[in-house]
């Protein structure tokens, strides 16, 4: 198995922070996603499902990937799991 190194943009760290969205989640979930769908301009977006205070939640990670590099555009939580998830 590859080993990836993960990178966060400029504005994937200050969505982190804005968001309240815990580092290390986000990087086990991009890297253990339940769902990966193709994004726009050559993105890709994981997906991941969680409960969070007994509430479900799909977290979705906008990323690249180049070689052995994954750099996170932007995560978010969203509780409109049926609108993004991919059958």
């Amino acid at each position: 198995m590859t080993k990836f190194k993960i990178t966060f943009s400029q504005h994937a760290k200050e969505q982190l922070k804005e968001r309240n969205l815990d580092k290390s989640l986000v990087e086990k979930a991009v890297l253990k996603p339940d769902q990966v769908i193709e994004g726009k301009k050559e993105r890709k977006i994981a997906q991941r499902l969680c409960t969070i205070k007994n509430k479900k939640y799909l977290l979705r990670i906008i990323y690249t990937e180049q070689k052995n590099t994954i750099e996170i555009v932007t995560s978010y939580l969203t509780t409109k799991i049926e609108k993004y998830w991919r059958k």
